[in-house]
């Protein structure tokens, strides 16, 4: 019913509806049967309403990444999570985003899938947007944000079949510059 009224062209009907899969997504468990109901595609949709939307989503797709092992259709949730880095974001935004991005770097299974979606360059286009030189010297959130990106790239380093898709995608530069 929710994905359902989703798709309203009410935007306080959708906004309220991102607060309801939101406040389900919180629940443990729950995440492979929203996900399975179309809860994510609802979320994209509705992402674009408002600001406010935008938050209520993300956080739903951390909820939804907060996870201790895979479940089915995880991808949806990382094909989502990717598609949000595209809009512009408040630096809040931007760290509930790669908080999601490092929740699901966690799984085995799911580091390599990440890696071939483009992970790696959505982390290196914010950490350069945080530390443009090395030089700089990121302080609070932004560096809480960069430490994410950090233990982001460890994690997916981890995978074997991830490593040699991560050089192809500048992640070394990227390394330089952060060190």
């Amino acid at each position: 019913a929710i994905v359902g009224l989703s798709k309203s062209k009410d935007k306080q009907i959708q906004a309220n509806c991102a607060i309801t899969l939101c406040n389900l997504s919180a629940l443990d468990g729950s995440e492979n049967k929203l996900v399975s109901e179309n809860a994510v595609g609802a979320l994209l949709v509705m992402s674009h309403v408002s600001v406010p939307v935008t938050e209520t989503c993300m956080l739903t797709l951390s909820n939804l990444s907060c996870i201790e092992e895979m479940y089915s259709r995880i991808e949806d949730v990382n094909v989502a999570v990717l598609q949000l880095a595209n809009l512009e974001m408040s630096p809040r935004m931007e760290r509930m985003l790669v908080g999601c991005l490092c929740n699901l770097s966690c799984p085995k299974n799911n580091q390599g899938r990440l890696v071939e979606e483009g992970c790696v360059r959505v982390i290196a286009r914010i950490i350069d947007a945080l530390q443009p030189t090395p030089e700089a010297k990121p302080e609070g959130r932004a560096l809480d944000t960069l430490r994410l990106c950090a233990k982001t790239l460890s994690n997916l380093s981890g995978c074997s079949r991830s490593r040699s898709k991560m050089t192809g995608q500048r992640v070394i530069p990227v390394l330089l510059k952060m060190a």
